[in-house]
């Protein structure tokens, strides 16, 4: 089978390609650049796999006028930078000892023993730059019928890295056949080793958390996980149930991972998934919105339109209700209205009197839908 595409013949791939087989090295694209150029989804990365070693690696580049940064080069990886555009370079290796988080790794002349240490057979997929497919696992198989498997043992390739048992779960979401369901001797692996979990850094558990509840329909595998202990896990008291609805209600353009993990319940992500500032805001403000229960307009007012869009569906999915059909308009209506009332129009208050006063007013513009008028409001001050 031999692939066509742009990527390939972009002249920064050109460029870096021949700069690492001028020595007759081995040089050859995997992982997920092959495997989205076989199903004809975007690319987004470009990973290299190479018999050369990093220093001749860094050498190549050098000589080419490339840009290298030793990014992991303890595992084998050097970035090349051409024109901004990043190439993940790796020498071809297997590994010597892991212990759940890392590997020590040997390198290697075999393209066999690099494709045996990778994690699922559809990740396995090697490319030349003519775009003729070298598939030493038969990866192609089970990318054909969307099956997402572990390499050879899963709960060998899992005690590797622990990682991988989320990475399961996300590659399924994104590539698997939901009418084929997830790979049951895979799961029973990631249910056997789930204390393997603890052992991760959060920051890594949190962002593949996130890929996950980013992918179109999560909701087999988060049920999935769900029914395995996995999530619980992770992000204790969740509950799937409300799911489905959620997917159900959203629109394709508009999905927000936070507003799929507020309908999963559960304790404070915060720490457990490490949100950044911003999304711990976004995710605080919600909950804050449900607590409050008013009319997205409201929301939209209070919070700004994301908010008051998370809100909504929220509670819908939530509730097992459905949105106001006027949904958008109410939250463009809020967003855009203007408080009709200024402090210097209560000229006569000033200090707390005067916040207090405002926040009165305020409360009973936004419950009259914000129809009242400066001059309506002002009638109420001594109401």
């Amino acid at each position: 089978m031999k692939i066509n595409n742009k990527w390939l013949k972009s002249k920064d791939t050109i460029k870096v390609m021949d700069a690492l087989k001028c020595r007759n090295n081995q040089v050859l694209f995997v992982g997920g650049c092959v495997r989205n150029s076989l199903l004809g989804l975007p690319i987004t990365d470009i990973d290299i796999s190479t018999n050369a070693r990093p220093d001749e690696i860094i050498s190549l580049a050098k000589k080419a006028g490339l840009k290298s940064i030793p990014t992991g080069i303890n595992h084998g990886t050097i970035t090349i930078i051409s024109n901004n555009k990043t190439f993940e370079v790796t020498s071809f290796r297997k590994d010597i000892k892991t212990d759940g988080r890392h590997a020590t790794v040997a390198y290697s002349d075999k393209i066999e023993d690099d494709a045996e240490r990778r994690d699922f057979t559809i990740n396995a997929i090697y490319m030349t730059t003519d775009g003729i497919i070298i598939d030493p696992l038969n990866g192609m198989k089970d990318l054909k019928k969307r099956h997402v498997r572990f390499i050879k043992d899963p709960n060998k390739r899992i005690i590797e890295d622990y990682l991988r048992i989320l990475r399961f779960f996300r590659f399924t979401a994104e590539y698997g056949d939901p009418d084929l369901g997830i790979d049951a001797e895979g799961l029973s692996a990631c249910a056997a080793n789930i204390d393997g979990i603890a052992l991760l850094a959060k920051e890594r558990v949190g962002s593949e958390i996130r890929k996950i509840l980013k992918t179109q329909n999560p909701s087999s595998v988060l049920a999935a996980m769900e029914i395995s202990g996995i999530l619980s896990n992770i992000l204790p008291g969740t509950a799937c149930k409300n799911m489905p609805i959620l997917i159900h209600l959203e629109n394709k353009n508009t999905i927000n991972w936070i507003t799929r993990l507020i309908v999963l319940g559960g304790a404070d992500p915060t720490n457990s998934l490490r949100l950044s500032n911003k999304e711990n805001k976004e995710y605080k403000s919600t909950l804050k919105a449900i607590n409050m229960g008013e009319k997205p307009s409201a929301i939209s007012f209070k919070f700004g339109e994301i908010i008051a869009y998370s809100y909504s569906l929220a509670i819908a999915a939530l509730t097992e209700t459905s949105p106001p059909n006027d949904l958008s308009d109410q939250i463009a209506k809020g967003s855009s209205v203007k408080f009709p009332i200024k402090p210097q129009d209560l000229h006569n208050l000033e200090g707390k009197q005067l916040g207090d006063m405002l926040k009165k007013l305020k409360t009973i513009w936004i419950k009259s839908d914000f129809t009242l008028t400066n001059k309506d409001l002002m009638k109420k001050i001594d109401q």
